[in-house]
């Protein structure tokens, strides 16, 4: 009966916006063909729709900017759109909420528990933050979309955990999917340290740890939140697609949207990462002579376990050392040299094979650029394989002589040949890759 009674007031008593403005004032209301605009006219406040759903429309920020036309920082009804072809309208009930409305039935509520009569205003910020003021002119904020962020981290908003007012709150995004995935701060790492974890339908979890690059302005307000400063034009922001991957922009261009790049070590152990220069595309693979390593955790979408040997030696047992037990498979067209190398000084390519066959847990070696030999001790790991074109690194991994056969003893070079079919274009954030079909062929000659 509130309901009933609300939307009848909407339609004889409420004003009807007429021009761009940043403030949603007591008595009017704002319809699907109409928006909030922020005074430096960066961010957009209304009823928008997707192009894979037209009509499915959401009350949406979205940046005004042309080079940014459909990202949105932040979605009110996300799980509940609307469909404008009946009358529906954003407005303030009677106690203090912004609720909207559609056919008498109430489809999102700001859902403050305050029951007095108010003069609660609305007004979309600079910032991109829309805000819910006490009164106009007020500094009072009851309410704000910064406090329920989705998929994108601005400036001004925080994430993280801390005690509010004797609750424990958590600010963290979410991506747009079903099988969603959430980042959270995680501050045994620092200010750049997060965790990413992937919830699936059947409540399973897939945990990354992660460190986001340290020259986002990022700062700590010593309550266990933090928040990017806006410190420089255009701003860094951060958003989380439904594949989980991280993308951090300044302005227009994206800087990171690779887990290549954003994830350490996203592979695992031995695990070689597809990095292709398109929007939303990677993939980890194993080299030739490893398998995918199992783990409890291990999920499809998981590789965070890395790859294992197919067959393993022991630096206990095997104490006689030869090129009779082992042999090297290169992979090339790395896009660099994983860290922590040990320098052997200037060799060559047969003397630093020698070399490393010298030691046991020597598990692998390469030619640097100044013609160095360089070993590497124990597990290989953050390596990317580029396939852009040009000309990549190179490194030989160490297998027992089991793994390969008499066909492929005397060919041991592990090649990357791509194709590309037709480019198509969906939207990344309900799931669906804005790039080619990539084909990844390894062929061992």
């Amino acid at each position: 009966m509130e309901i009933l009674l609300f939307f009848i007031l909407l339609l004889f008593c409420s004003t009807h916006l007429t021009r761009a403005k940043n403030i949603l004032h007591p008595g009017e209301s704002l319809y699907s063909d109409q928006s909030l605009v922020s005074k430096n006219g960066e961010f957009e406040f209304g009823f928008t729709s997707h192009t894979w759903e037209k009509d499915d429309y959401y009350i949406a920020i979205w940046f005004r900017d042309e080079k940014l036309r459909g990202e949105f920082v932040w979605v009110g009804n996300r799980e509940n759109p609307v469909n404008i072809s009946q009358p529906c309208a954003l407005s303030m009930s009677h106690n203090g909420n912004l609720i909207l409305i559609q056919s008498q039935k109430l489809i999102w509520s700001t859902n403050l528990t305050e029951t007095q009569q108010v003069s609660r205003v609305i007004d979309l910020l600079d910032t991109g933050n829309l805000v819910l003021l006490e009164q106009l002119n007020s500094d009072k904020v009851v309410w704000q979309s910064f406090d329920h962020p989705t998929d994108t981290w601005l400036p001004g908003a925080w994430l993280g955990s801390s005690n509010i007012n004797g609750n424990n709150i958590t600010f963290s995004l979410t991506s747009w999917n079903a099988e969603y995935y959430t980042l959270e701060r995680d501050p045994s790492l620092g200010n750049w340290g997060f965790i990413l974890t992937q919830l699936t339908q059947v409540e399973d979890e897939t945990r990354y740890h992660i460190t986001l690059p340290s020259y986002i302005p990022i700062m700590e307000n010593g309550h266990g939140l933090i928040t990017i400063k806006n410190t420089t034009s255009p701003p860094f922001r951060v958003t989380l697609n439904v594949y989980g991957v991280i993308s951090i922009w300044k302005g227009a261009v994206k800087l990171y949207s690779n887990p290549c790049d954003v994830y350490e070590n996203s592979c695992g152990p031995f695990g070689l990462c597809i990095s292709a220069s398109l929007k939303y595309f990677s993939s980890c693979i194993c080299p030739y002579g490893f398998q995918r390593n199992s783990s409890e955790d291990s999920t499809v979408e998981n590789y965070s376990a890395g790859c294992a040997r197919n067959y393993s030696w022991n630096c206990t047992t095997n104490s006689s050392l030869g090129s009779n037990k082992y042999t090297f498979h290169l992979l090339d067209n790395l896009e660099s040299l994983p860290e922590d190398w040990t320098n052997k000084g200037v060799m060559s390519q047969k003397e630093c094979e020698l070399a490393c066959l010298n030691y046991c847990n020597c598990t692998a070696y390469a030619l640097n650029d100044a013609g160095h030999c360089i070993h590497r001790y124990g597990e290989l790991l953050g390596i990317t394989i580029r396939i852009d074109g040009l000309q990549g690194k190179s490194i030989y991994i160490r297998l027992a002589i089991f793994n390969s056969t008499s066909k492929r003893t005397d060919n041991k070079h592990m090649k990357f040949s791509f194709f590309f079919e037709e480019t198509y274009e969906v939207d990344h954030r309900r799931g669906s890759v804005f790039c080619t079909c990539v084909f990844v062929i390894s062929n061992d000659i």
